[in-house]
C-alpha cells in the first residue's frame, strides 16, 4: 500500500532529522536484492539532490515547464557538453545566461522534493548513511531541511501550500522568517516557509507544536493573533481557514516591532 500525506511527511522529516550535522554523504535506499532504490544526497548538513528510480521527471523537463523560452532541444544539447566534458550542468547553464540562479533553485527544489516524495511512498526501505568528501556544490543550490520539507508536505495539497505561501509573502519581512502548518493532524510539517533555514530541524517542529498550542487556547479567550517568546524567538501566530501561521523575529526590540507589525496587519478567518 503506498504512503499517505501525512506518513511522507513524517518520513521525510526522520530522514533528515538522521543526516549528521555538517555531514557529506547519501542517504541511500536500497532493495533486498542490492538494487538502489534511491538515494539523497547531502553536503555540509543541506540537501543537494535526490533521486528514485521510480521518479521519471528529468530536470530538463522541469526546467522548460518553469521556464517556457527553453527547448528541450537546446538543454539536451548542453546536457551532452556537460557529461562530455565533465561539467555541472545547473551552473554551466547559468554561465552561458540561459536560465537564471532562482528559476535552477525553483526547478533542483522541486526535482528533489519530487523525487524524494515518490521515493518515500512507493519503497518503504531503510536509509543507510554512506559518508562521502563532497561533492561541491554551489550554495544557493542547495537546500535547507524546512524547504525540503515543505516541498514535499506541499505535493499533497498544491492549492493550500500556494495559499500559504502567498500569505507568508505578504507578512514576512526581510529580516524575519515564518512558516504555516496545517491546524489538523499531529504531524506538524511545514506547508510553506520563508528563511527558516535558520531555525534547526527539532527547533522548527517544536515552534510548530508550540504554535499551535497557543492559538488552541487562544481560541478560547476569543484572541485572533498571539504572542509569545519560543525557542528564543518574538512569535506571532494566527489561524486562517484552518491553517496556523508562524511569523518569526529576533533581535533587538523584536517583541516590540512584531507587536507594532502585527497591531497593522488584517487577519482573515
Amino acid at each position: 500500500m503506498l504512503a499517505t500525506a501525512q506518513p511522507v511527511a513524517l518520513d521525510a522529516y526522520h530522514a533528515l532529522e538522521s543526516v549528521p550535522s555538517n555531514a557529506c554523504g547519501a542517504l541511500v535506499r536500497r532493495r533486498p536484492d542490492g538494487t538502489m532504490a534511491g538515494a539523497l544526497l547531502v553536503e555540509h548538513g543541506r540537501v543537494c539532490w535526490a533521486m528514485s528510480q521510480r521518479y521519471k521527471l528529468r530536470l530538463t523537463d522541469i526546467l522548460v515547464d518553469e521556464q517556457d523560452s527553453l527547448t528541450h532541444e537546446e538543454l539536451d544539447a548542453v546536457f551532452e557538453v556537460c557529461r562530455r566534458d565533465h561539467l555541472p550542468l545547473g551552473e554551466t547553464l547559468v554561465a552561458r545566461g540561459m536560465v537564471s540562479l532562482p528559476v535552477l533553485h525553483r526547478a533542483l527544489l522541486r526535482h528533489t522534493c519530487e523525487a524524494l516524495d515518490c521515493l518515500l511512498r512507493s519503497e518503504p526501505l531503510p536509509w543507510a548513511w554512506v559518508a562521502h568528501s563532497g561533492y561541491g556544490y554551489h550554495p544557493m543550490l542547495t537546500f535547507s531541511a524546512a524547504e525540503v520539507l515543505a516541498g514535499v508536505r506541499a505535493i499533497a495539497n498544491p492549492p493550500l501550500a500556494a495559499r500559504a505561501m502567498a500569505r507568508l509573502r505578504d507578512v514576512v519581512r526581510d529580516d524575519q522568517s515564518g512558516f504555516a502548518v496545517e491546524r489538523a493532524g499531529a504531524t506538524k510539517i511545514p506547508l510553506a516557509q520563508i528563511r527558516c533555514e535558520r531555525v534547526d530541524l527539532e527547533a522548527l517542529a517544536d515552534l510548530a507544536m508550540q504554535a499551535t498550542e497557543v492559538m488552541a487556547v487562544a481560541a478560547t479567550v476569543g484572541i485572533d493573533v498571539a504572542l509569545a517568546e519560543l525557542e528564543g524567538l518574538a512569535c506571532a501566530s494566527w489561524v486562517e481557514a484552518d491553517v496556523v501561521f508562524v511569523l518569526l523575529c529576533d533581535g533587538e526590540l523584536a517583541f516590540n516591532r512584531l507587536l507594532a507589525q502585527v497591531a497593522a496587519m488584517a487577519f482573515n478567518h
